[in-house]
C-alpha cells in the first residue's frame, strides 16, 4: 500500500503496480520512486522494476540494471540515486546506478558491499547510512567512507585506536600536541610523527 503523509496524519493512497518487499524509495509526495525490490508474495524474485508515484497512482518507469533489496537511495523522480542493497548473495551488493527519469545507468561504486541502510540527499550528494555502524558520501563518482578514528599525543607518540584504518587527515592543525583526526578515502594510512 502506499500511504501520503499532510504534516499531521497519514492517508491512503494508490497501490504499486508490483507487490514488493524493502524497495528503494527517493522524491517526494507527488514525484516519488519505487526503486527495485523483493516480490516474495507472487514469485519470490528480485524485482527490476521502478515505478514512479504522481501523488494519486503508479506508473511504470526504467528497469535498474541490477535487482535488489534493502538498497538505500536517494535524489528526486528525475534524478535520483540507488546503491548497495542485497541480492541473495551475501555479503550484498556495492554498486551504485543513477536515474534519469528514463532510465538508469551506472555511478561510482560504495566501497564495499552493504544492505539494510538508508540514503538521503541528491542523486550528486548523497549519503549512505545504517548498517555496520558505516557511513559513505557519494560525489557522483567517488565514494568517501567515514568509518573509524584515532587520537594522536605528539608528546608520546602514542596513538589509540580500534580496526583497520583508511584515508587522509581532515581538518586539524598539525602544530597541536594531541589531536583527533576523522579518516575518510580510500587508501592506506602511514602516520609519521610531526613536529611542532
Amino acid at each position: 500500500c502506499t500511504e501520503e503523509y499532510n504534516g499531521s496524519s497519514w492517508s491512503s493512497g494508490g497501490e504499486l503496480s508490483i507487490s514488493r518487499e524493502n524497495p528503494g524509495g527517493a522524491g517526494t509526495q507527488t514525484a516519488a520512486l519505487a526503486i527495485s525490490g523483493y516480490d516474495d508474495y507472487n514469485t519470490s524474485t528480485y524485482v527490476s522494476a521502478t515505478e514512479e508515484y504522481n501523488g494519486t497512482s503508479w506508473t511504470s518507469g526504467g528497469n535498474i540494471s541490477t535487482k535488489r533489496s534493502k538498497l538505500g537511495a536517494a535524489g528526486i523522480q528525475n534524478a535520483a540515486l540507488a546503491f548497495g542493497g542485497y541480492d541473495g548473495n551475501y555479503p550484498g551488493l556495492s554498486c551504485t546506478e543513477e536515474y534519469d527519469g528514463t532510465s538508469w545507468s551506472a555511478g561510482g561504486a560504495l566501497s564495499s558491499a552493504n544492505y539494510n541502510i538508508a540514503g538521503a540527499g541528491t542523486q550528486t550528494e548523497a549519503a549512505s547510512f545504517g548498517s555496520n555502524n558505516r557511513t559513505e558520501e557519494y560525489n557522483s563518482t567517488i565514494i568517501q567512507v567515514t568509518t573509524k578514528t584515532f587520537d594522536y599525543s605528539e608528546s608520546t607518540g602514542d596513538t589509540t585506536a580500534t580496526g583497520s584504518f583508511k584515508g587522509t587527515f581532515d581538518g586539524a592543525s598539525t602544530s597541536a600536541t594531541s589531536a583527533s583526526y576523522a579518516l575518510t578515502s580510500s587508501y592506506a594510512l602511514n602516520v609519521i610523527p610531526l613536529s611542532a
